[in-house]
């Protein structure tokens, strides 16, 4: 529900357009249409999805997806993973073996603006259980003030990449400062 089969896509046409190679990989195995969605958003943006069918290993699924980029000689892969909540422990295992299996080269934690004060306990808890590298805002356009997204990325010292301000493949800004000070008016 925060946005990350949407960012991916949108993250993926960013890329696309900045002159990379990108392969999106379908992890979302756990939901029964995290895999159609990606493919939706895939086809709009004119990129290639891995997937699985539900319920498949989504370790293997994006790992498999690394060893095709390689033999393609693609530059990037975007796995998305199913949504999580810190206590339930089997989907944070899964993440954890996503991570120590495939060794990604930049972990983004993809969060909802309107999250509120939450954001700071689950960044925290996931920076814990797997290293966050980054943060992805989505929803800003709905709650444009976004303190509790400064605070998160203050007290854990994680930098924000792009801040999504919409449903359209376009709605994603590179994260600058002043987006966020000006919505607050300071």
């Amino acid at each position: 529900g925060v946005g990350k089969s949407l960012t991916v896509s949108k993250i993926g046409k960013y890329l696309n357009d900045n002159k990379l190679k990108v392969l999106l990989a379908a992890g979302d195995t756990f939901r029964a249409a995290g895999a159609t969605q990606l493919e939706e958003y895939g086809k709009r943006i004119g990129l290639k999805v891995i997937s699985q069918k539900q319920g498949s290993d989504s370790c293997a699924l994006i790992f498999d997806a690394i060893s095709s980029a390689k033999s393609k000689n693609l530059d990037v892969v975007l796995g998305d993973t199913a949504g999580r909540i810190p206590n339930n422990k089997d989907l944070l295992r899964e993440l954890q073996k996503i991570v120590r299996v495939t060794k990604p080269n930049l972990k983004l934690f993809v969060i909802d603006a309107l999250t509120g004060s939450d954001i700071v306990s689950q960044v925290e808890e996931f920076n814990k259980e797997i290293g966050i590298d980054a943060l992805v805002i989505t929803k800003v356009d709905a709650y444009e003030k976004g303190g509790s997204v400064l605070s998160a990325a203050y007290l854990l010292k994680k930098p924000i990449l792009f801040l999504g301000t919409g449903q359209k493949d376009q709605d994603l800004k590179i994260y600058t400062p002043n987006l966020v000070l000006d919505n607050l008016e300071l």
